[in-house]
């Protein structure tokens, strides 16, 4: 009787030691009402980074942020939400969307030529109006003395462009050079100091060259569009190529689906039924 006491004693202490070193191995970090968040459950990204410390209390801190909210979700709506529906919903929408990615990446010409731009945005002009200014300009910044004398000489004249053509302007900053093509006059005007931004007109045929901290400014505006005018189409070329490939993809899914449908109708996978 001794002996089956001692043993029985001897396995329930064993059990009891083995439960102490379950709960003592683990290390809470916080708990949020039933939920607790321990050290085993740190991520490995947070337990091996060289900034262990501020990545773990920033982790904890997310972590109780979520379960806050979660505890306080499940109290709010209670019954009124369906979480297995909105699952299935969501299981969809990715099984979707993957298969359009990958309908676009198989399926899809990416290719957009010239042509094609100029023809939407020819049956498009309405849709594409200027949000705020487009300038052309020459536009030079310049520290260095002799080659700020060169622009000099030829900055006031008729052909600056074919003059500048023959001046190295390698050691300036030469922001635009290339008068043809419009650009938003606020990336000029965001380069240029404060003092010399409130003495420029922005108007057609101006001319300016200031210096400021031993920094030579050399802009000349050749033509201005204001705000709702139409914009050019080298403005607005990158957007339409989007627009296009948008398009475009929309077409090839609706197409997908529409033979999908047809599909499965004829071998009467689909049956719609009368509900008249």
């Amino acid at each position: 009787m001794l002996l089956r006491w001692t043993i029985g004693l001897s396995v329930l202490c064993l059990l009891y030691a083995c439960d102490t070193t379950v709960q003592t191995e683990r290390t809470p970090l916080a708990q949020v009402g039933p939920s607790t968040l321990y050290q085993d459950d740190l991520p490995d990204w947070v337990s091996t980074s060289d900034n262990k410390a501020a990545l773990k209390q920033s982790y904890i801190n997310q972590w109780i942020r979520k379960k806050t909210m979660v505890n306080a979700a499940e109290d709010y709506l209670g019954d009124d939400i369906n979480i297995d529906q909105l699952l299935q919903d969501y299981k969809e929408s990715l099984l979707m969307i993957n298969l359009e990615q990958e309908l676009v990446k198989q399926k899809m010409d990416t290719f957009v030529t010239n042509m094609q731009v100029s023809q939407y945005y020819t049956e498009h002009s309405d849709d594409f109006r200027l949000k705020e200014e487009a300038v052309k300009v020459i536009y030079i910044q310049c520290q260095d003395s002799i080659t700020i004398e060169a622009i000099d000489e030829v900055w006031d004249k008729t052909t600056i462009e074919k003059n500048l053509a023959n001046i190295d302007l390698s050691p300036c900053k030469p922001l635009w050079l290339d008068n043809r093509a419009f650009v938003h006059k606020s990336s000029v005007s965001s380069t240029l100091p404060d003092g010399i931004n409130k003495k420029i007109k922005w108007q057609s045929d101006r001319t300016y060259n200031f210096t400021v901290d031993s920094i030579s400014y050399f802009l000349k505006i050749d033509e201005v569009l204001k705000p709702r005018e139409e914009a050019p189409l080298s403005l607005v070329k990158e957007n339409i190529i989007k627009l296009i490939l948008h398009d475009r993809k929309m077409k090839l899914i609706k197409d997908y689906e529409d033979n999908l449908i047809e599909e499965g109708i004829k071998s009467k996978y689909i049956t719609l039924y009368n509900t008249q």
